[in-house]
């Protein structure tokens, strides 16, 4: 009950803002009519009025609760390209994509998460993204009749034969391609395209023991990761899509809010560079445990977005007169 009652806190908020400039032009109008207008007319236009504020009033705030309350709020930033925020962990969120997208769109849909330098799957701690995205493809589906844990690894030590040091680079991605087969289901007709994008964000110290001991040697890492990956995104001209966590907060060392900013941006940095780029939707994964601890919402997180949209769609219209 207490969740529902922020959701809906939320939402009132938000939606108070459209309301109330929507309320505002209706004013002028009713202000100017009236001076053309008898008083019974001027009243019955004044009811009518306010009775559609009403029903704007309700409409906005229904459909702000829901997407909030579902955790999938989506904003246009300009022509057709979206972002979209959905609320939970990354493996649910993938989840829901891999099942609520066709099968084209997954064809050029990347997943983006960050792995160690050293492409070790298996050191990846338990707070980062891969540690449970992996968990959850080994227990959900089969890649190339082997556990996609497996299949990912073998693919990834493929790509570090091709690099001297036999490591990554901070900044470098790779590309791994695979077709999931749900355990539940045998026949071929099941395929689901799963395309990966992982980028080497992190270098851990791991001793010679049994105990897997995590040292994180970097602490600000961000101003380099976020623009490779949607530089790579541009370079392969591919993809129409993407998802991606709030990659270089670094276990929460970095402000959650300025990593989350960067991410906007360059979406919208690399949409601009190129208006011909394919790049037409960003889903950023988002969980509620992390922007809380900086006393955000996320309606806090989706007004920026707004606020991003609207002024890039004015650079956008400067830029072309």
């Amino acid at each position: 009950m207490i969740s529902v009652f922020s959701y809906a806190k939320e939402a009132f908020h938000h939606a108070k803002r459209t309301v109330l400039t929507f309320v505002s032009w209706l004013a002028a109008i009713w202000g100017v009519l009236s001076f053309f207008l008898d008083a019974k007319t001027g009243l019955y236009i004044f009811l009518i009025m306010a009775s559609v504020c009403v029903v704007v009033a309700m409409w906005t705030f229904l459909k702000l609760f829901v997407s909030i309350k579902g955790g999938r709020v989506t904003v246009t930033m300009f022509g057709k390209r979206t972002t979209t925020l959905l609320r939970n962990d990354f493996q649910v969120n993938m989840d829901y994509l891999l099942h609520s997208l066709t099968h084209e769109e997954l064809k050029r849909f990347a997943f983006i998460m960050g792995i160690d330098i050293t492409g070790r799957l298996d050191i990846s701690s338990e707070s980062g993204v891969a540690h449970w995205v992996l968990k959850y493809l080994d227990e959900n589906y089969l890649c190339e009749q082997v556990s996609p844990m497996d299949y990912i690894q073998q693919e990834l030590n493929k790509e570090l034969k091709s690099h001297p040091s036999g490591s990554l680079s901070y900044g470098d991605c790779v590309e791994i391609r695979c077709k999931l087969q749900q355990k539940t289901r045998t026949d071929s007709d099941t395929m689901i395209p799963c395309n990966l994008v992982l980028i080497a964000n992190s270098r851990k110290e791991v001793p010679n023991n049994k105990k897997l001991e995590e040292k994180m040697l970097d602490d600000n890492m961000s101003n380099i990761i976020v623009p490779k990956v949607f530089d790579y995104l541009l370079m392969t001209s591919w993809y129409t899509g993407c998802m991606m966590g709030v990659l270089g907060t670094n276990g929460m060392r970095q402000p959650y809010q300025v990593i989350f900013s960067q991410i906007i941006n360059q979406f919208a940095r690399v949409c601009c560079k190129d208006m011909r780029s394919p790049m037409l939707h960003l889903y950023i994964s988002v969980r509620e445990s992390d922007y809380n601890r900086f006393n955000m919402s996320l309606s806090d997180l989706e007004k920026y977005v707004r606020q991003c949209a609207g002024y890039y769609t004015t650079w956008i219209q400067e830029s072309e007169v």
